[in-house]
């Protein structure tokens, strides 16, 4: 919302909504990714990409999705699992990044977290975002 908008209750999200799912637009997911960026380096609203390097005797790297809205990063590596805190408090282990993405985009992103090494490289703030719809 900007400064000076009236709050209505069609901009609330829905009592039963949790407080990232209140966040995800409609026909979009917000998806879990781990990765080593630190908390100054990056912030709600960044964009990035999210790559998977497969091991093997064909070991290779793929772009799994590209242009990804981070929505919230959250505390990783904490002995008592991560909280919704923006602090970076129990966080050795970087950071836990809400990416917002299609059905189709979650998809790749789990197979890529179960059988790759995932990575996460952000984007430039000049970098042109694809648009949305076909």
């Amino acid at each position: 919302m900007e400064a000076g908008e009236l709050l209505t209750a069609d901009r609330l999200a829905p009592r039963t909504a949790g407080p990232v799912a209140a966040m995800v637009p409609p026909g979009l997911r917000a998806v879990p990714v781990r990765s080593t960026l630190g908390w100054a380096a990056i912030r709600a609203g960044d964009r990035v990409d999210v790559l998977a390097t497969f091991p093997g005797p064909h070991a290779h790297t793929e772009t799994v999705a590209s242009g990804l809205e981070v929505l919230r990063m959250l505390p990783s590596g904490s002995s008592t699992g991560p909280s919704l805190g923006t602090s970076p408090s129990n966080s050795a282990g970087g950071v836990l990044l809400m990416l917002l993405s299609t059905p189709d985009q979650a998809e790749q992103l789990a197979y890529a977290q179960a059988f790759a090494d995932v990575s996460v490289t952000l984007e430039g703030p000049e970098e042109v975002v694809p648009p949305e719809g076909p």
